[in-house]
């Protein structure tokens, strides 16, 4: 599965970054239990306190790609994963 996204960058090649994803803020830890979940493996991850210089929270804008490419989400973060699961077992 080549995303939509890097076919696009591959006709419209840019002189620029261009962030994919989805514009909306997704806590890494929602990421991992997420993928735990859809590969039914248990979520046994241990948190620790914030070391110096981590970022709290961070948004990947993709305003770039919506303006350059044409481009928004189409698959959400459960749907992506799946996708990726489904693929894995093809051995793709």
């Amino acid at each position: 599965m080549l995303p939509k996204a890097n076919r696009l960058a591959t006709i419209r090649p840019l002189n620029t970054v261009v962030n994919i994803g989805s514009g909306e803020e997704i806590a890494i830890l929602d990421i991992y239990e997420t993928i735990a979940a859809i590969f039914e493996k248990e979520s046994n991850i241990r948190i620790e306190g914030p070391r110096a210089g981590d970022v709290k929270r961070s948004v990947l804008s993709n305003s770039r790609a919506k303006r350059y490419l044409d481009w928004q989400p189409q698959v959400s973060l459960e749907a992506g994963i799946l996708a990726v699961k489904k693929e894995m077992k093809l051995g793709l």
